[in-house]
């Protein structure tokens, strides 16, 4: 991490609270960083010469917060790649975790909607209702940070 402050995710209970603070010290990190070397560039890029945007071993593109905290992570890092993937997905592609290597958060957005007794309605089903069924749930947004990476 850029700031050079520990990760530690036993410290707090909440593993979304976590994940916010180590993000908050990565930027204040990446922006202490900058301000002491007179920095003219970019957030992100030039030292480690790495072109795209974070994505997963599948290929997908990370969107929002998730693209931006692991582009940081991924030049504070100097990695040439940014390609991340969970240790299982590792463990199936039959790849090796690189000693010391720790996981890094991301966060996870997704709707809880219940019906009338209490019961939650999946997001798939939710989203493939019409418009006027919908309308009579109530949805709550949420976010969780998770140890996936």
């Amino acid at each position: 991490m850029a700031s050079g402050t520990s990760y530690n995710p036993s410290a707090s209970g909440n593993a979304g609270q976590v994940a916010l603070d180590k993000f908050a010290a990565m930027m204040i990190g990446r922006m202490e960083q900058m301000k002491a070397s007179d920095w003219k560039k970019g957030w992100i890029g030039g030292a480690s010469g790495y072109a795209g945007l974070p994505q997963n071993v599948g290929g997908r593109n990370y969107s929002g917060s998730n693209s931006l905290f692991l582009q940081l992570h991924t030049a504070a890092n100097g990695y040439d790649l940014p390609v991340y993937l969970t240790f299982k997905q590792a463990h199936n592609l039959k790849a090796h975790v690189l000693k010391g290597e720790k996981a890094f958060p991301v966060v996870y957005w997704d709707m809880l909607v219940k019906d009338k007794n209490g019961q939650k309605i999946s997001s798939d089903e939710y989203r493939a209702m019409s418009r006027g069924r919908a309308e009579r749930f109530g949805g709550y947004s949420f976010y969780q940070g998770i140890s996936s990476l």
